[in-house]
């Protein structure tokens, strides 16, 4: 072969960090797809944890998935 190897992760439809990173910091993220359903990217939100709060992460959670989808979707209209 060429000498790579591919590593194969599920994709979340959100990803989840609470302090995982770093002391006090929220985050989170959802994937940017292409055409093959390959990651091209992704949209994440970091944020103090004290304003991440469960309401603020469903509701951030949301309006970041709805983003990726649609960028996703544009992206596969451009190729």
């Amino acid at each position: 072969g060429s000498g790579t190897m591919a590593m194969v992760f599920p994709i979340k439809p959100l990803a989840t960090s609470l302090e995982e990173t770093y002391p006090g910091v929220a985050g989170l993220a959802v994937p940017v797809l292409g055409e093959d359903g390959v990651p091209l990217g992704s949209i994440a939100v970091a944020a103090p944890i004290l304003r991440m709060n469960q309401e603020a992460r469903t509701r951030i959670g949301k309006m970041l998935t709805a983003s990726g989808r649609k960028l996703s979707a544009s992206l596969r209209s451009v190729s």
